[in-house]
C-alpha cells in the first residue's frame, strides 16, 4: 500500500508507526546539480500498529536543493529478504 506524504505523516502522528531502530548503510549517492539520488539499505525495527516488523530494504531516493535546503522528492523501498555475500567469500 503505498502513502502520499500527507497520508504517512498522519499515521506517524497518530502511532501507527513507531521506529524503535533504523540503520542506513551501503549508501551511496550521486549528484546532479541540485538533485541527488540516494541509493542503500536500510534495516529497522518498527511497531505498525503495536506489531513488531523487522525490515530490510534496499532503497531508492530522489531529492532536490531547494533554496540551501534538501528536500525528498520520491523514496522507493524495495524488500530485500537476503543478505548480501561476495561471490568470492567463503
Amino acid at each position: 500500500q503505498s502513502d502520499s506524504k500527507a497520508s504517512y505523516l498522519e499515521k506517524v502522528e497518530a502511532g501507527v508507526f513507531h521506529y524503535d531502530e533504523i540503520d542506513i548503510s551501503e549508501e551511496t549517492v550521486v549528484l546532479h546539480g541540485d538533485l541527488a539520488i540516494v541509493r542503500g539499505r536500510m534495516r529497522a525495527v518498527v511497531a505498525v500498529q503495536g506489531n513488531q516488523v523487522r525490515l530490510n530494504n534496499l532503497f531508492l531516493a530522489v531529492c532536490r536543493r531547494t533554496d540551501g535546503k534538501w528536500r525528498l522528492l520520491e523514496y522507493q523501498p524495495t524488500p530485500a529478504n537476503h543478505e548480501y555475500k561476495p561471490a568470492n567469500a567463503d
